[in-house]
């Protein structure tokens, strides 16, 4: 009597325990389970920063793209401009040499 007693107070000792770790692991869980939910909120709005990143990359490199070609344009043009004046000046400078022989 006294045997089954002490086995009894130990298996409900046991259960104790065993309870007292189910409840411990439910809140690891619970705890868990609340961080995989704000790292996954965490991560949709990193998603949602890298994909304005990129598109405001995208924006500056048209527009870099855009700003490119005008200048190559303006450049282009100022050379032919130029050509014109030296080609003017050359007439000019020859005009003023025949002038000076004469």
């Amino acid at each position: 009597m006294l045997k089954e007693e002490s086995n009894y107070h130990d298996l409900e000792s046991v259960v104790q325990q065993m309870e007292q770790n189910l409840q411990l692991m439910t809140k690891r869980a619970m705890k868990a389970e609340n961080h995989v939910m704000k790292l996954k909120q965490e991560i949709s709005w990193l998603q949602a920063q890298v994909s304005n990143i990129q598109r405001g990359n995208q924006a500056l490199l048209s527009g870099y793209g855009a700003n490119l070609t005008m200048v190559k344009q303006n450049t282009d043009l100022d050379l032919q401009n130029l050509c014109v004046v030296m080609s003017n000046a050359q007439s000019t400078i020859k005009q003023l040499v025949s002038g000076a022989q004469h």
